[in-house]
Order: C-alpha cells, then structure tokens, then sequence
C-alpha cells in the first residue's frame, strides 16, 4: 500500500501487479484493503514472470561486477546484503531503453534526484 501511494503521489497510477504464486497473500489482501487497487496478474503453479526474471538477471550481473572489484577474499553477509541494495539503487539512476523517460532516469522521474558526482561516485565499494 505503501508504495502504491508513493507512486500514486508522484503522478502514476499502478494497474496491474505481476508476480509469481507467492504473491497469492498479497492479491487477497490488496482485494480486501483497497476497492480501487490494482488488478493482481499471478503467474501459474512453477512458471516465472519473464520481465522480473530479466531484472533479477541484471542486479546479479551488477552484483558480480562490484564483487570483482572488491579486494577481499570473503564478504561478510551485511556486506553483500548492502551490495545488492547499492547496485539495485545505482540501476535507478541511469535511464533504461523502453522506459518513461530516455533521457531522465527512473530516480529523476519519481523523486526529482539525479545523480552527483562527490556524493554517489566520490568511492568504490568497499573503500
């Protein structure tokens, strides 16, 4: 519900909610807590939604890159929680082909945030 109003607050409206069948709980619960709700699209029993499949291909990928450049030979597991979560927010500040915007990123278009050179990129990972 949270994020349906962040979203609905920056101007869009969410229609359709894709997911796989653990998202069963969360269609029920969005058809009792809110009449005019998205519509809940769930994937059959063993199948995969081929667009959240890709996403989670590319943060793996992001994932690989910053732990190759890091000079450690173990991570610890906060560490590698916190590097899922920097790749996953430096993939919203750079536009994406067949997005909203080609020349304004995902952060720009929702939050008005744009990327800064000193605060975002000043470090690698891991410094």
């Amino acid at each position: 519900k949270l994020m349906y109003a962040f979203h609905k607050q920056c101007g869009f409206t969410i229609t359709t909610v894709r997911g796989d069948n653990e998202f069963q709980p969360l269609a029920d619960l969005i058809k009792l807590k809110m009449e005019q709700g998205p519509t809940v699209d769930l994937a059959a029993p063993n199948a995969h939604v081929p667009e959240i499949e890709n996403e989670i291909r590319i943060v793996k990928e992001k994932c690989r890159c910053i732990r190759h450049s890091v000079p450690f030979d173990a991570i610890p597991h906060i560490m590698t929680v916190w590097m899922v979560h920097h790749a996953v927010i430096m993939l919203t500040y750079f536009p994406r082909k067949g997005s909203i915007s080609t020349v304004h990123s995902p952060r720009m278009v929702m939050t008005g945030e744009s990327l800064d050179y000193k605060k975002h990129l000043s470090l690698k990972y891991g410094d």
